[in-house]
């Protein structure tokens, strides 16, 4: 018996309702010509929709956007929660315009593209978004790979603990800077001290919560990278500006120094820096 006969028909995976057998030995009978070009056609459109759905669904988006394939983000780059979205887009490589909110953010003509009119927005075809979770978790829906959320629940559910952590206790030890800086009190100023040791005491809850294996749940990139790198920097800039030092307990000091070399979020960090030292020189006389 020849080989031919001996092989089986072709399986794949198809969009659900289809059949998903053909027999290629059917396919090569004569008569079968025109039915066997228009099954390969269909061969091949299933096939990269079971391989590769985030494809189709970027065809789908710039459909959806009458030719316009791009996300529209609104963001300001001194926000750490503006950070960890771009962090997200970039990782995913999406082609995205990052734009401030027209008018400010709260603003009537920001409102009326994302009705929250808060910051980080993202405008994806007829989707408004806010939130910056909110956001990620969509950007994990639409474009699954890479994944940046592990395939078990316990770990799933590990990440976004750490992200209800950040958003929570360890950004506002940061942010609680903000109201000193723009009240123009001097890098001097004995508060100054005082808000480093409590954001040195925030920063101390992760080292019970993280694997540092180089990450924080286990060896592979997620949405906690996407939160904390920037923040972890933001800290760090904001301690040595007012003459102290964020003091990292190992696990922590080992995850910050992953975060370092992941190169998408090298970009938000440097970015942030940037934004972060203009903003602060606006309120207070820095040293050069």
């Amino acid at each position: 018996m020849s080989a031919a006969a001996n092989r089986s028909p072709t399986r794949f995976s198809v969009p659900k309702g289809w059949s998903g057998t053909i027999s290629l030995r059917l396919l090569e009978k004569p008569k079968f010509a025109v039915q066997h070009k228009l099954c390969c056609l269909l061969l091949l459109g299933a096939l990269s929709y079971h391989m590769c759905p985030s494809m189709w669904a970027k065809r789908h988006r710039c459909y959806a956007q009458s030719g316009d394939p791009m996300i529209q983000f609104f963001a300001y780059p001194e926000s750490v929660f503006c950070a960890k979205v771009r962090i997200a887009l970039d990782m995913k490589s999406l082609d995205y315009a990052e734009v401030p909110p027209p008018d400010g953010y709260g603003s009537t003509a920001y409102k009326r593209i994302i009705p929250a009119g808060s910051i980080p927005g993202l405008q994806d075809g007829e989707a408004a978004l806010s939130d910056s979770n909110a956001i990620l978790e969509y950007l994990e829906e639409t474009e699954p790979s890479p994944a940046l959320l592990p395939e078990k629940p316990a770990e799933r559910a590990k990440v976004r603990a750490l992200m209800g952590l950040h958003d929570t206790r360890i950004e506002p030890s940061v942010r609680a800077f903000y109201a000193s800086i723009k009240a123009g009190k001097s890098p001097k100023d004995e508060v100054y001290k005082q808000l480093i040791d409590d954001m040195i005491a925030a920063f101390e809850r992760l080292e019970d919560v993280i694997e540092a294996e180089p990450y924080a749940v286990g060896p592979y990139v997620t949405l906690a990278e996407c939160a904390y790198a920037t923040t972890f920097s933001q800290a760090q800039q904001l301690a040595a500006l007012f003459g102290g030092e964020l003091q990292l307990k190992p696990k922590c000091q080992r995850w910050w120094q992953a975060m370092q070399s992941l190169s998408h979020a090298a970009t938000s960090i440097d970015m942030n820096r940037k934004a972060m030292q203009d903003w602060v020189g606006k309120f207070i006389q820095l040293d050069a």
